[in-house]
């Protein structure tokens, strides 16, 4: 008799890490979804959802999932610098530049903030 063992949140998030390598956005969203399901609190999981979606360019989506990641790791650069594409895609560029100034008030020498944050002003 074969034993079969149920997925754990670990594995759906591996499984949708490797998803998301290879450029397999919805069925990444879906692994991720179902780790979500089993563990709600990992940070990875909803940064993950949103970057996956951020590709798909279903960014309302996107930033639903990476507020909650940010609720969990609310001094996650990148989940700020996330944040900030985001809103620019979706062409709210005051908002983009708030969250770019947060990556800096993170991380007061990233060089990566400075030039989203100048863009995004450009684009005012």
């Amino acid at each position: 008799m074969k034993y079969h063992q149920s997925k754990t949140w670990y594995d759906w998030f591996h499984q949708g890490k490797n998803l998301l390598a290879q450029e397999r956005f919805e069925e990444a969203v879906v692994s991720f979804e179902a780790g979500g399901k089993l563990k709600s609190n990992h940070y990875g999981i909803w940064f993950h959802i949103a970057e996956a979606l951020f590709h798909l360019k279903r960014y309302e989506k996107a930033l639903v999932n990476i507020d909650r990641a940010l609720t969990i790791k609310p001094g996650s650069i990148e989940a700020w610098h996330l944040r900030s594409c985001l809103y620019l895609d979706l062409e709210r560029k005051e908002e983009a530049a708030a969250n770019f100034e947060q990556v800096l008030v993170i991380k007061t020498n990233s060089w990566a903030g400075l030039v989203y944050k100048y863009n995004a002003f450009l684009q005012l």
